[in-house]
């Protein structure tokens, strides 16, 4: 299936007519631009209107679709690791440099970094995509925060002797 048919599916999977649904709409401006992700299109834009019309007591929902170019991935970068070398974590990535951006991919990556428990647990949100306007390419910086060390101390005085 390509991107525009599985965009096609979602729209046609909103049931109509029926009891207006915003959250039900935005979901589904979500799923688009998710699913563009899925292709390579890491930066595309779904917009959605809505129209009122007072004498039929309707709305029209229209999704305006920039689905922008499909991007590869140019550096991966981490922030906030001082203390774990960037082959560790890398080790946890779906996706690499050179190839086609992926959310889903994106989406296992982070999964699987919270489950390394290398980290404290993050989310899509630490995660920032940034189109290099000098080489094309998509640069992805992943924001990290280390775990705190854990170790046993022993600390104290001689006991007596």
């Amino acid at each position: 299936m390509s991107g525009a048919a599985e965009v096609d599916s979602l729209i046609e999977a909103i049931p109509v007519p029926d009891v207006y649904d915003y959250s039900l709409l935005d979901s589904t401006r979500q799923k688009i631009v998710d699913s563009l992700g899925r292709y390579g299109y890491a930066l595309a834009e779904v917009e959605l209107k809505q129209f009122t019309d007072e004498t039929d007591r309707t709305i029209d929902a229209v999704y305006r679709v920039n689905p922008g170019y499909p991007v590869l991935i140019g550096r991966i970068d981490f922030r906030g690791n001082n203390r774990l070398p960037d082959k560790f974590l890398r080790r946890e990535l779906k996706s690499l440099e050179g190839e086609v951006f992926d959310t889903a991919k994106l989406d296992k990556s982070v999964d699987r970094l919270n489950k390394s428990n290398l980290l404290k647990d993050m989310e899509r949100a630490d995660v920032s995509l940034n189109l290099n306007e000098e080489t094309n390419l998509l640069d992805i910086t992943i924001n990290v925060k280390e775990k705190d060390r854990q170790g046993i101390y022993a600390t104290g005085g001689t006991g007596g002797i």
